[in-house]
């Protein structure tokens, strides 16, 4: 009965994690797309902006190997957060979508509750 509610709480857990992982590669791609631009654009300031264009193409080669890296990372993120979703779906069905479903209320109302008496313990110490 405990797993069944807490199967259901860490696989989402898992899969919100996994999905801002995800995102977090993929920005941190971006920024280091923009970073890498405005790092050859300092190098060589005299340049106008086709030639600095020029360059960056053939300094991509360069910095393919660290976007690389983080492009394995997001992909890899992405299929585990898949898989958690996919591993979340068949325990539902091997344990029963409505026993997972109640015991994951609960559990959710629980912690829910153990936040609000947390919530008011602190209230009370800043209070007194």
């Amino acid at each position: 009965a405990a797993l069944c509610a807490l199967y259901p709480l860490g696989a989402l857990a898992l899969w919100l994690w996994l999905g801002g992982a995800t995102v977090y590669c993929a920005v941190f791609r971006v920024e280091t797309q923009a970073l890498l631009h405005a790092y050859w654009s300092c190098l060589s300031p005299e340049l106008s902006a086709s030639e600095l264009r020029a360059r960056e193409v053939a300094r991509k080669a360069a910095s393919a190997d660290l976007l690389s890296d983080a492009n394995a990372a997001a992909a890899l993120f992405a299929t585990l957060g898949t898989l958690s979703v996919l591993s979340l779906i068949a325990a539902a069905h091997v344990i029963g979508r409505r026993a997972m479903l109640a015991h994951a209320v609960l559990a959710i109302n629980l912690c829910c509750a153990a936040c609000g008496v947390a919530l008011v313990g602190a209230a009370l110490a800043m209070h007194a």
